[in-house]
This record gives structure tokens, sequence and C-alpha cells, in this order.
């Protein structure tokens, strides 16, 4: 995935598959894993760092479906 494709996900609820290919993307330095996030129940916060330091946070949802 290249940093547009991965910025414009700032903020929004991706699927398992979907943060696996954004890690692999040679943008990404890191993907931080903080947990629960308190205000969307059932969703894991990460937050995506890039290689410049900058980051933005996508949500996964911890139901399999």
């Amino acid at each position: 995935m290249t940093r547009e494709e991965i910025t414009n996900l700032d903020g929004k609820i991706i699927d398992r598959k979907m943060l696996d290919e954004i890690q692999q993307s040679e943008e990404v330095k890191a993907i931080r894993d903080n947990g629960m996030d308190g205000r969307r129940i059932g969703k894991r916060w990460y937050v995506v760092v890039f290689n410049d330091g900058y980051g933005v946070s996508v949500y996964v949802s911890t139901f399999a479906r």
C-alpha cells in the first residue's frame, strides 16, 4: 500500500487482512497496538507509524466474522 492509501484510512475501521497489507508497506516503520479503544466498543486501536515518525490511527474489529 502507498502512504497516501494508508493516510486515507486514518480513523477508519479496517479488517485484519488490510492491517497485514499496511504492515508490508515500505513506507511503514512500525504498527503500535494500543489495545482496546474505549470509544469504539469491540475495536482494537493501532497507530501506523511511517518512516518519518508521522502516524495515523486505524481500528480493527475484535469480533470474528
